[in-house]
């Protein structure tokens, strides 16, 4: 009986030791458990940022809402995003009080004319970095070989403030002595309504509806990469769907401003993001960190909370390098040549249609 009595004690003396380890196991497995990191939030107020418009408002926002959450999270502002018409970039800075922008180089110089904005950086993009320029294509085999016989042809512009679309092959065709709006050049040109109008104009000239057209060389390279022509060196010349007849020198293209009024201090702040970005960043997508101006978070499917994105991939851009003002003077040549805004049109020798929005 003793020795019975003495096992079951033994029994149950050995199940407290285990539950107590247990308890203490538990206690333990829950102090080494890592503490909820919160996530971190706006403690600067708000930031209004520009972006001109791509093609669209949805296509902007796809490519560049997490450069806007980056920068905030990089300077502690909440983001408002502004998609801005470009025919009416200025007035939308006005009207919403945006304090930084992205534009292209042709209404960077229009916005420096008129309003003194400084600059922050360029964007880099393609071989060239932050320069790139405009082409002049024909089909492969076309009989037109220079400027000067696209006399009596039917020509495909860009969008009439694209500096890499419409500007530069202007500029081109009048140093050529090949004024396009003049009623003896015979020439027809139309530019190509809607969005995608860079794209359209190529593909006008690829199906033969147009005989030559212009290309800036960044959308040349992302067709041909996305593989919907051919061009560039992975083809044979043979192989290639276009022949480029004139090509501009290099110019700046995109370019991150700042209005007069905005705090030097905050505008070097954006300028060290900017220039700090790299190809490895992410953003992860939080309404946050980000309002975008006509757009709700979650519906639509272009603000999709919780997504993490590569910033430069998703913006189809390499990063951001410094800019200086005088880089763009030979965008501001070519503006007075054709005798586009801001420069007075009856003073140039060539005097563009009316734009067309």
């Amino acid at each position: 009986m003793f020795k019975r009595l003495k096992m079951v004690g033994s029994i149950i003396l050995a199940l407290i030791l285990a539950a107590t380890g247990c308890e203490q196991m538990k206690n333990q497995a829950q102090q080494e458990q890592p503490a909820k990191v919160e996530e971190p939030k706006p403690t600067k107020g708000i930031l209004k940022v520009g972006y001109l418009i791509c093609n669209s408002k949805e296509e902007t926002i796809e490519r560049f809402a997490a450069s806007a959450v980056y920068i905030g999270q990089k300077l502690g502002y909440k983001i408002h995003m502004y998609p801005m018409n470009t025919y009416e970039a200025d007035e939308d800075v006005k009207k919403f009080g945006i304090q930084v922008f992205k534009v292209n180089s042709l209404v960077y110089i229009q916005m420096k004319h008129d309003m003194d904005i400084q600059m922050i950086a360029g964007e880099k993009r393609g071989p060239k970095g932050r320069f790139t320029s405009g082409t002049v294509v024909v089909r492969k085999g076309s009989p037109i070989k220079t400027l000067k016989d696209l006399k009596g042809k039917k020509f495909a512009f860009g969008p009439q403030f694209a500096p890499f679309g419409f500007l530069v092959q202007y500029d081109l065709m009048l140093k050529a002595g090949f004024n396009p709006d003049d009623v003896k050049s015979g020439m027809y040109y139309a530019i190509p309504w809607g969005a995608n109008k860079h794209e359209k104009a190529i593909y006008n000239v690829q199906a033969g509806a147009y005989d030559a057209g212009a290309a800036p060389m960044l959308d040349l390279i992302h067709l041909a990469e996305t593989g919907k022509i051919k061009y560039g060196d992975q083809y044979t010349p043979e192989e290639q769907d276009f022949e480029i007849i004139a090509e501009s020198e290099p110019a700046p293209y995109c370019t991150f401003a700042a209005t007069k009024e905005t705090d030097a201090d905050l505008v070097n702040q954006v300028k060290k993001a900017l220039l700090g970005l790299t190809k490895n960043d992410l953003a992860k997508m939080d309404p946050e960190w980000l309002v975008v101006e006509g757009f709700e978070w979650d519906k639509g499917g272009y603000l999709r909370s919780g997504e993490v994105l590569n910033i430069t991939k998703a913006a189809m851009i390499d990063g951001y390098e410094e800019a200086l003002d005088t880089d763009y003077d030979v965008l501001r040549n070519m503006a007075k040549n054709v005798g586009m805004a801001p420069y007075d049109a009856e003073e140039a020798p060539g005097k563009p249609a009316e734009v067309k929005k």
